[in-house]
């Protein structure tokens, strides 16, 4: 079988209130790629934050941060974008990307999200929303424009989607030539937000039941807000990969773990299927990156 990626999603914008470990500084982020390659990832996805946790957004708080990751691992780095939907310029969005390209640190991956949503997350007891105006935009000329400039700068993009709609709009971006083939995609659940599947297989095999149309892909699996542990067995199963770690969920229901620790949880239950968890090179050859 083929071996499985595992995504460390480190940090995302969670602060330390459920877990200590959260990664924010250049630092702090290279010893968590160090261990979390130690055990079995081969991918690092990460928000860049000021050193009290704040989303940081420029160039050179970027350029700390993957400079000190690849120092300290082989891990595939993958960092996120500007975050200001509302009133941000697309270029704007990918301003960090396109000026790490430049002086010759261009992420191994970013993040391409396939359309628009409401993002208001749901009050602890799920009976309503925290918020009741937040919205998430991502129009198709900014993302033809993403998927345009990536393609110039030899960054892979991973398509991401909160809802069966976005993956449609992956399919039609396929068929007009504007993604290239085999796509990266991440199929995205949540426990707080109505924005995603629910976070069980019922959730999960919506997004599956559409993938044949696709053709050939190469699909992960995250939850936000919720335990992704208990639906390893199946997207193991399944041929699919793994992003998981502290910044979407605390997992205090296991103590106060590392992410490092999260992925050896992941990892042992992919071996139970026959899933041996991807090297950096190995994940390198099945996205397609640097062919």
């Amino acid at each position: 079988m083929k071996p499985i990626i595992i995504e460390a999603r480190v940090n995302e914008y969670a602060m330390r209130t459920g877990n200590r470990h959260i990664p924010w500084t250049a630092s702090e982020l290279a010893n968590a790629a160090r261990e979390c390659e130690g055990a079995g990832a081969s991918v690092i996805h990460f928000h860049a934050r000021d050193t009290d946790g704040a989303p940081a957004f420029g160039f050179e708080v970027y350029r700390a941060a993957i400079e000190a990751i690849r120092a300290a691992s082989g891990l595939l780095v993958y960092p996120t974008l500007g975050a200001d939907t509302a009133g941000a310029e697309a270029s704007s969005r990918i301003a960090h990307i396109k000026a790490l390209a430049g002086v010759g640190l261009a992420p191994d991956l970013a993040p391409i999200d396939m359309g628009s949503t409401n993002v208001d997350r749901l009050t602890p007891d799920g009976s309503w929303l925290e918020t009741e105006g937040r919205v998430y935009l991502n129009s198709v000329p900014t993302l033809k424009f993403f998927a345009a400039r990536f393609r110039e700068l030899g960054v892979r993009p991973q398509l991401v989607h909160w809802n069966l709609p976005m993956l449609r709009m992956t399919r039609l971006f396929l068929e007009n030539g504007l993604i290239d083939p085999v796509p990266y995609l991440l199929l995205g659940l949540s426990a707080k937000s109505l924005a995603l599947h629910p976070p069980d297989l019922v959730g999960l095999a919506a997004y599956e039941g559409f993938l044949p149309s696709l053709g050939p892909t190469e699909w992960t699996v995250h939850c936000s807000g919720g335990d992704l542990l208990p639906l390893v067995p199946h997207i193991a199963r399944q041929g699919g990969h793994i992003s998981i770690g502290i910044g979407d969920y605390d997992y205090r229901e296991l103590g106060e773990p590392t992410n490092a620790s999260v992925v050896e949880r992941a990892v042992a239950i992919a071996r139970r299927y026959g899933r041996e968890p991807a090297t950096p090179e190995e994940a390198r050859a099945l996205l397609r990156i640097g062919n």
